[in-house]
């Protein structure tokens, strides 16, 4: 039996330098997501920070790592729910 991979939650800029938040089983490297990506930013710990980045992420002075994004959106969603990413199709398509 084999053992699946946990996904991770990333961020990537694409290149109308929009962030997009995705989940991958496995690291992302040029080779597989070069022509999707400008860069990536993760692994995130969870899916509530990558959706934190992709929605306030873009020239906000306070994130400047992963831990930071995981502190500020565990205060953000405190009392909201989670947002689900609504275009997300497959692993880190969106249309």
């Amino acid at each position: 039996m084999k053992s699946e991979r946990k996904r991770k939650w990333y961020v990537g800029r694409d290149k109308a330098w929009t962030y997009r938040a995705f989940s991958l089983a496995y690291r992302p490297t040029e080779r597989k997501q070069g022509r999707r990506w400008v860069y990536v930013i993760g692994p995130f710990r969870t899916k509530r920070a990558a959706l934190w980045v992709e929605r306030f992420g873009e020239l906000n002075p306070h994130f400047r790592s992963v831990e930071d994004a995981e502190q500020l959106a565990r205060l953000f969603y405190a009392n909201r729910p989670v947002p689900t990413p609504a275009a997300v199709e497959g692993p880190f398509i969106r249309k």
